[in-house]
């Protein structure tokens, strides 16, 4: 099997693993963002049955002005998998580029101790009609 060959398979298997589904100018965003709070809610009560292990990291954003819906689940294992190869690239000087306003620091391990807060909330933000949600399953 050649290199290219061996990258297309390896990508294929990594994204695979996710969910990704993108809406564009929905007709009814409130269904899509009562759904993704439901699940949040859930997640919230306690369940003395069931593991509490967090498997995946899931995010949902709605945009009010575009009325585009957003969902992304990721299992941590691959989420955990990026932040390892952004953390690399952090600290190479190379990849170092001209400051914009973009820029910001990431604590890469506060982010790779997100599995510990166990399913649940992560976070909530609203702006006017924009809405992100973040939650641990």
């Amino acid at each position: 099997m050649n290199k290219k060959n061996l990258i297309i398979l390896v990508f294929s298997f990594l994204f695979s693993a996710c969910y990704i589904e993108i809406k564009e100018n929905v007709s009814n965003p409130e269904y899509y963002i009562k759904k993704a709070q439901k699940e949040v809610e859930r997640l919230e009560k306690p369940n003395f049955f069931k593991s509490r292990k967090t498997t995946s990291i899931n995010i949902f954003v709605y945009d009010g002005e575009s009325k585009d819906v957003v969902r992304v689940s990721l299992p941590l294992w691959l989420f955990n998998l990026c932040v390892d190869i952004a953390e690399d690239f952090d600290d190479d000087p190379k990849y170092l580029r001209k400051h914009s306003k973009w820029d910001c620091d990431i604590d890469f391990h506060a982010l790779k101790k997100l599995s510990k807060l166990g399913p649940g909330p992560v976070m909530e933000v609203r702006d006017g009609e924009n809405l992100i949600l973040i939650w641990m399953r």
